[in-house]
């Protein structure tokens, strides 16, 4: 029996080169499963499909108490109507007091 010396210590010659035959092997074969399923995956995951854009009209209201201390209880009457109406808030301009809503267009 021939002996190989290495790092590792003395082995004899043909365990060192089977190992790594083997793990070569387990490497190559995982690769080539990898890419089948790579190459599988749009046959059984279906594509998303994009959605058309949902088009927004917009409302925009000012209190007529703007810059009063009664603005903020016509701010929420305002908004429950709008709310009844489907309209969500999306903006508010606390400068000039302006509260914007959204709702999909028809």
């Amino acid at each position: 029996m021939l002996v190989r010396h290495s790092a590792r210590g003395t082995e004899p010659h043909g365990e060192h080169s089977n190992m790594s035959t083997k793990t070569a092997l387990v490497l190559v074969a995982g690769f080539i499963a990898g890419c089948g399923a790579a190459a599988l995956a749009p046959l059984v995951i279906p594509p998303a499909n994009a959605q058309t854009t949902t088009r927004w009209e917009t409302l925009c209201v000012r209190s007529q108490y703007a810059h009063t201390g009664r603005a903020a209880e016509d701010y929420t009457r305002i908004g429950n109507e709008a709310g009844h109406e489907g309209w969500e808030p999306y903006a508010v301009d606390t400068d000039s007091e302006v509260l914007c809503f959204k709702r999909p267009a028809p």
